[in-house]
Parts: structure tokens; sequence; C-alpha cells
């Protein structure tokens, strides 16, 4: 059993690769304010050690090998501060990156969200479909664009996997009446050799 010492369990997001674990945790600043950071925890060597000292919250890591990604808030996100930029980070050499740089503006469909990491390669939720990033290039390609909600995203090697919900979900009062599967999402599969969707 490994004692991570999160506060609060929960609400902390834990992934692990090889062996180190990332997770983000509560953080009672030197300032008297609580915030979210990222932690590592190294299996190999017991240790634990923060990665972000940012004054504002840091949330949703993901890891794969030396890289890890999460996303950052510039703002206080309580206070409207708008979408979260992404952030690259090696364990080993300490080079971080900052991914993306998206507009002050609290409408979730501008935001880049929810990084997966496998290698160098990151995606993640932007706006009403998805992007990539190589770290290895510092490439951004965007993979998809489309009008309907997208749930989550995963990569692993070539392949990209996401929740496809086909259609915006509307007003709750609105669909009360529809039949439930309307609700429901598809699974969609992307291979980035054969540029192929199933």
């Amino acid at each position: 059993r490994i004692a991570l010492g999160l506060v609060e369990p929960r609400a902390g997001r834990v992934l692990i690769d090889g062996t180190r674990i990332v997770s983000h945790d509560v953080v009672l600043e030197a300032d008297g304010e609580w915030n979210w950071g990222i932690f590592l925890y190294d299996l190999a060597t017991h240790q634990r050690q923060r990665l972000t000292t940012d004054p504002y919250s840091q949330i949703r890591p993901a890891i794969s090998g030396d890289w890890v990604v999460w996303e950052s808030y510039s703002a206080p996100p309580w206070g409207g501060g708008g979408c979260t930029d992404l952030i690259a980070y090696n364990v080993v050499t300490q080079e971080r990156r900052q991914i993306t740089n998206d507009p002050a503006s609290n409408d979730v469909r501008e935001c880049d969200s929810f990084p997966r990491l496998s290698g160098t390669r990151v995606v993640w939720l932007r706006g009403g479909g998805i992007s990539l990033y190589d770290i290895a290039t510092r490439e951004v390609t965007p993979l998809m664009t489309m009008t309907g909600y997208l749930g989550l995203v995963d990569i692993s090697g070539d392949l990209v996997v996401w929740t496809d919900f086909r259609k915006e979900p509307g007003d709750p009062d609105e669909e009360k009446d529809k039949p439930e599967t309307q609700e429901q999402a598809d699974i969609c599969l992307l291979n980035l050799k054969t540029h192929k969707e199933r």
C-alpha cells in the first residue's frame, strides 16, 4: 500500500506509467489560499514531489515516460478565471513547455482541456474537436472538428479514441421526454497512420 498523502482523495486524479504516479491534489499555500497542484510519486525512490508552484490551480495530469501534461489556470477558476492552458513537463530535464495559449474566455467551447499523453504525443479536447501536439516536433495538428458534443479523449501509440455524443445535449427540461438512448455516446477510433476513423 502506498500513502500518497492526498488531501482530497475523492477529487484527486491519479495516473501511473512505469514506476511514476502523478496526481492533482489540494494544497494550502503560504498566503492561506487553497489551490490545486500536480504531484509526482516515484515507486523506485519512494519520493513524492510537487511539480507546480503556480499561483492558481493546476489540474488533470497525464503521464507517459518522462513527460507529464496538465491543465493550468492563469487566474482563479472560481472567479471567472477563463480557460486553462496546457503545460508539458519533463521530470528528468525539468523542461517546462506551454503547449497552448487559450483566450481569457469562460466559454467552455473555446477551451483546451482533458489532455492525455502517449510517448511524445498529447491529445486533448479543443472547442468542439480534438487536437494533437507532438512534443518531439513541437507541431500542433487539429485531428477533427465537429458541432456535436465530445466527452473524453485518449491516445495509445497511433490510436486515438473518444466518446462522441453526435449531437449537442439540449436543455434538461426539453430532453426529459426523449428516449434515453439519444443521450448515449458512441466510441470512435482514429488511426494516426492510416487516417481512418471508425
